[in-house]
């Protein structure tokens, strides 16, 4: 049987569900809610035009698998969840007409680390 050439793509692909198992791992692991304001940000980056695998596996030389298909719902709800908490208790306070800017925290710091905490703890 001929060696399968894959296609690839001309521009790199931001994985927002389904996630490498290397990536969401990478980013449990990075991640301390000592020094981390801001809930846990997995990126997970397919560059299409150089591999088919995300940019972390291709650099590792390692088998890059997405989350189990059963999990696909799950992951769903994670990215809905992490967008959520993202919106609602950092990224929602910067004033949009003037970037430079800083709205007062709605939510104390204590608040925002237990919140991080939590959503690490479902990943």
């Amino acid at each position: 049987m001929p060696p399968r050439i894959r296609p690839l793509l001309e521009n790199p692909i931001v994985m927002g569900i389904l996630w490498c198992m290397h990536c969401l791992r990478t980013a449990l692991a990075e991640w301390d809610p000592a020094y981390n304001d801001w809930p846990i940000q997995i990126e997970c980056v397919r560059d299409a035009k150089a591999s088919v695998m995300c940019r972390q596996c291709s650099a590792r030389n390692a088998l890059c698998f997405p989350v189990a298909t059963a999990m696909i719902g799950d992951g769903h709800d994670l990215a809905v969840l992490l967008s959520w908490a993202r919106e609602m208790f950092w990224v929602g306070q910067i004033d949009p007409s003037d970037p430079g800017s800083f709205v007062d925290w709605l939510f104390p710091a204590e608040a925002r680390l237990i919140i991080a905490g939590l959503m690490q703890d479902l990943c």
